[in-house]
């Protein structure tokens, strides 16, 4: 997986559960549950795919998980002091963490260190390729001298 594929799967990873939006709007779970329903079903989407099995503390319950599209879509229906709140958040989950960072840098140095390989190796090649020139230049005004002194000798003069 390179860097460009990871940062989609990141991207396509972040996700807002109604639990998170519930507790942004200051709203009661069923009620962000009941406005999740109702806005899959105008879009024509199953709920059931996006409905999890949560376990807290012993206590099992259900939420929503949705993607930044759909958190944007149910948002849009709320007042902009509740949309900037889920907004927020939503921008905060998509932050790298720690860890997501260090995995950026050491991907970088990896990518780095090849690409430092694969310009020693082109700049080698062309140092070889210089002296193949410049003996092969030698070897013509060698040549050239031999002539100008064959021809300067007397031998056509």
């Amino acid at each position: 997986m390179n860097l460009s594929e990871y940062f989609i799967a990141c991207q396509e990873a972040v996700r807002m559960s109604s639990q998170e939006i519930a507790k942004a709007c200051n709203k009661k779970h069923k009620d962000i549950c009941h406005d999740i329903r109702a806005m899959l079903e105008d879009l024509g989407l199953e709920p059931t795919t996006l409905y999890y099995r949560v376990k807290e503390q012993g206590n099992i319950s259900y939420e929503y998980r949705l993607t930044k599209s759909l958190v944007l879509e149910l948002c849009s229906s709320y007042d902009y002091k509740l949309r900037y709140k889920i907004i927020g958040r939503l921008l905060e989950l998509e932050l790298p963490t720690p860890a997501e960072m260090r995995f950026y840098q050491a991907l970088a140095m990896v990518e780095l260190e090849r690409f430092q390989k694969r310009l020693a190796c082109k700049q080698a090649e062309q140092q070889k390729q210089i002296i193949a020139n410049a003996r092969a230049i030698e070897a013509i005004k060698d040549q050239l001298t031999l002539r100008s002194n064959y021809v300067d000798g007397g031998l056509y003069a």
